[in-house]
């Protein structure tokens, strides 16, 4: 595993120790947002893996995960370029 994606697990946990339990997601985003910059200190893949950590810890809280939209399954007589002919 990364040592970003590690090191930002523990920041998230340490930003929302002092959460109560019947914090709304909301809330419980506004506190994360808070601690984003210092913990990444505005470096891309710090925010990268901040944002990561951040969507597992929501996602455990009540926040809709990440779907991932299928591609659309063409029919054999669509030809794309650089794929060659159908067989």
């Amino acid at each position: 595993m990364s040592a970003w994606i590690d090191r930002a697990r523990v920041a998230v946990r340490a930003a929302t120790a002092n959460i109560p339990e019947a914090a709304t997601l909301p809330q419980r985003r506004k506190v994360l947002r808070a601690a984003g910059y210092n913990f990444h200190g505005g470096t891309y893949w710090g925010r990268k893996k901040w944002g990561q950590a951040c969507r597992e810890y929501l996602e455990r809280h009540g926040q809709a995960p990440r779907t991932v939209e299928a591609a659309p399954n063409f029919g054999p007589d669509i030809i794309f370029p650089y794929r060659g002919m159908p067989s």
